[in-house]
């Protein structure tokens, strides 16, 4: 399972959208080289372990964050300043909501 999720054209709704990877359906392309390899790379972890809600915020959060990077790229000198103050302080707002939903939690 997981494997066979796409053939050509197509992507199984089951699995769509496909958000990372090496396929031409992946939104964002393919997954980050920093990503550690011992850690299953899925934006839905969070669901997994019983913390919609903190999966929700988390993604609220990415989304307002790509807003907010599609208007550092019309104008990068510009605005580099300005995502600085905004961009970064959703990302690193994510990394806190993503701790308190794993607070006491043993992972594997």
């Amino acid at each position: 399972q997981g494997e066979h999720y796409h053939h050509g054209p197509y992507l199984s709704p089951f699995y769509s959208p496909e958000l990372f990877g090496p396929s031409s359906h992946a939104w964002f392309g393919p997954k980050p080289d920093w990503w550690p390899v011992w850690l299953p790379f899925s934006p839905a972890l969070l669901i997994l372990w019983d913390r919609p809600f903190h999966a929700a915020a988390v993604a609220g959060l990415l989304l307002v964050q790509l807003f907010l990077m599609v208007r550092l790229l019309e104008n990068p000198r510009e605005r580099a300043p300005w995502y600085n103050g905004t961009g970064i302080t959703l990302f690193v707002a994510g990394m806190l909501v993503s701790a308190f939903a794993l607070h006491g939690e043993r992972l594997p």
